[in-house]
């Protein structure tokens, strides 16, 4: 199983507008042209979710299943071939 994992950032922005941010995912839209690159093939935004397809782990659902402004905002993944914790 292939491990995916990237480095611990620190955000320009404070945990309120982030927060606000990743819990509309249609703002996300806002953003579009930062996040595609050649690993993403298309992304879709609507209500609560997006789905995209990310190579080489093929087609990714996210959703917003929890919230809880400005601390906790949980995502369930579907129609993913690989496990994934959010």
């Amino acid at each position: 199983m292939t491990k995916y994992t990237n480095d611990i950032k620190t955000p320009f922005y404070n945990q309120l507008q982030i927060c606000e941010m990743l819990s509309n995912i249609i703002s996300l839209e806002k953003i579009r042209d930062k996040i595609i690159n050649n690993k993403f093939q298309y992304l879709s935004f609507g209500g609560n979710s997006s789905s995209f397809l990310i190579n080489p782990i093929g087609e990714v659902k996210i959703s917003i299943i929890k919230h809880i402004t400005p601390k906790t905002i949980k995502f369930l993944t579907s129609q993913i071939s690989t496990k994934a914790n959010m």
